[in-house]
């Protein structure tokens, strides 16, 4: 007796967006994951706007079909068109059992369950704080507090990556359920086995991040910049920005280029971060907002000291550490203030007590959670 075959389920992921920084890495985290833990008969469909930011590895897998749009990201309109017109003719044309958006968004689909992935913090900045120095950010926030409403309640799972903006979240929209999922890996709490300590005379920062507006390089550059005319010339900054990725990067480096303190090193591969945070000293992080901060996590995993802005979601990204001050991101003399005791080794943090719990502490248990809808 020949036993029928099981009917392959459709997977369908979204992440047009998706190119660089955080939001990459939670693609090729989550893309991994669901590879890993799915069944046979799982055939996963991957639209991105470049199938090279997909690791070599994943692309390989004989179930993964990556779908190239690169014009759905030439601007605000082909976006629009794409999640909402493009996707949801698609979706009729085929039998999508569930659809995971990471863009943001949830888009106009066809599909027996839906989840989205939630990781744009600008619907939830604080206006009133932002108005007067951002105000570009507040209309950015303004706008995709509309676009995360759209078609919300649609979706089986809402996933976010911290508590805070759960709430807000549920307060907000009023999803049928959320999910709070670190996006980490677990390889991410162990340093490489070639870490060495920083160390030498010369005290060196770093802040990694992909050049936006509110990674608030500028606080660093300010901070330099009074470091300099107090006397202290023998410390180094290390920015992962060449000048030349967008308008904000070039007017960075048209605005600090000049320092010699400040290396602009470009974006680097995830060997080369490692290789960074082995030689730095501390790490400075003064975004105004995110949804998570990976390079807080990365940099914990090497038990060196930390600078970190006041911020919502920088205590639960922190967690449970001694080593980190805060410092209130808008106040370049504070954190200069910082950096010059962290120069003259006179530097004492408080530490961090937050102790957060979260619905999938990986990308894996995230997985499980998506694949038994």
């Amino acid at each position: 007796m020949t036993v029928p075959k099981k009917p392959s389920l459709n997977y369908a992921i979204s992440a047009i967006n998706l190119i660089s920084g955080g939001p990459l890495t939670v693609l090729n985290g989550v893309l991994a994951a669901l590879c890993a833990h799915k069944c046979a008969e799982v055939r996963l469909y991957l639209f991105t706007s470049r199938g090279s930011v997909v690791e070599e590895q994943l692309r390989q897998d004989p179930a993964l079909q990556v779908i190239e749009k690169p014009w759905a990201c030439r601007n605000m309109l082909t976006r629009l068109f794409f999640e909402y017109v493009y996707l949801y003719f698609w979706s009729r044309s085929q039998e999508i059992h569930l659809w995971l958006s990471l863009n943001d968004v949830s888009p106009n689909v066809v599909a027996r369950h839906r989840v989205a992935y939630f990781h744009n913090p600008s619907p939830f900045v604080r206006m009133r704080e932002m108005l007067v120095k951002h105000p570009r950010f507040v209309l950015y926030g303004l706008f995709y507090n509309l676009v995360y409403a759209i078609n919300i309640k649609k979706n089986d799972l809402v996933v976010v990556q911290q508590n805070w903006i759960a709430r807000a979240v549920a307060r907000r929209y009023g999803p049928r359920r959320i999910l709070t999922a670190l996006p980490v890996a677990n390889s991410v709490q162990e340093p490489p086995p070639d870490h060495q300590p920083g160390g030498g005379a010369k005290m060196s920062f770093c802040f990694p991040a992909f050049p936006r507006f509110f990674k608030n390089y500028q606080a660093i550059g300010e901070a330099v910049q009074l470091l300099i005319g107090r006397g202290y010339t023998d410390f180094s900054v290390t920015f992962t920005l060449k000048g030349d990725e967008n308008k904000y990067s070039r007017k960075i480096h048209k605005k600090y280029g000049h320092l010699a303190q400040i290396q602009f090193v470009g974006l680097l591969s995830r060997s080369e971060m490692h290789r960074l945070y082995s030689r730095t000293q501390i790490l400075i992080f003064p975004s105004l907002l995110e949804t998570w901060g990976l390079p807080i996590t990365e940099f914990k995993a090497y038990g060196k000291p930390m600078l970190v802005a006041e911020r919502p979601y920088a205590r639960e990204t922190v967690g449970c550490y001694p080593s980190v001050c805060f410092f209130n991101p808008f106040d370049s003399q504070e954190l200069a203030g910082l950096m010059a005791k962290a120069i003259d080794n006179e530097l004492v943090y408080p530490g961090s007590n937050a102790n957060e719990m979260y619905d999938c502490p990986d990308y894996g248990s995230l997985a499980d959670q998506i694949l038994a809808l």
